[in-house]
């Protein structure tokens, strides 16, 4: 059985050498936060290098305010649709990748591939709370990008959003659904501007 006294003694530090221990430990924990603070003022974003074909994607990195409008649905509910969206990307081989941060949180990553045709991209979005990844189909043509469920997908409720750029930093946004893919409902709509890369 062991007892206090069969403990073996810790040593203890005098009480004069704890300020100076402390005074230390702080100077180091706030010249480690400044050096990153100075790391990220001297580094630029760095370059995102795809396969031509996915090309096209680079322009959603980066940071992006949302403004616009929710209507009234089964959906949603009407009101103002504001948002800070921030697109971390990167690329490798045929594959180009998006964690969306949404407002601080990040919400999904978004996985890219090319399609079978020139401007068609296959998307998966993994949802950070887990859970199925959702097959969809990214069409561009010119400055008109549509989002819409994948090709053959005709169950259920289909969601389509289009963006038109109306210049390289600017998007005019419409989210809609439809229960039989020939009838549309549009639950928002509104604009989005490029902060920053």
């Amino acid at each position: 059985m062991t007892t206090v006294a069969s403990l073996p003694r810790r040593r203890v530090w005098p009480l004069r050498n704890k300020p100076l221990l402390w005074t230390a430990a702080i100077f180091a924990w706030h010249a480690i936060g400044q050096s990153k603070t100075l790391h990220a003022q001297t580094n630029p974003p760095r370059p995102i290098t795809v396969a031509a074909r996915l090309k096209p994607l680079v322009v959603l990195a980066g940071t992006w305010k949302t403004d616009g409008q929710r209507y009234a649905t089964e959906y949603s509910k009407a009101g103002r649709d504001t948002s800070l969206l921030h697109n971390d990307c990167w690329g490798s081989g045929v594959f180009f990748a998006c964690d969306q941060i949404v407002d601080g949180k990040s919400t999904a990553l978004i996985v890219f591939s090319p399609g079978d045709k020139p401007g068609a991209f296959h998307n998966y979005a993994i949802p950070s709370a887990g859970g199925p990844a959702g097959l969809g189909l990214l069409t561009i043509a010119d400055t008109t990008w549509v989002w819409g469920p994948a090709l053959g997908d005709t169950s259920g409720t289909r969601w389509n959003t289009t963006n038109v750029f109306t210049t390289p930093t600017t998007i005019r946004y419409r989210v809609q659904f439809s229960h039989d893919g020939r009838n549309w409902t549009t639950m928002s709509e509104g604009n989005e501007r490029k902060l920053h890369d």
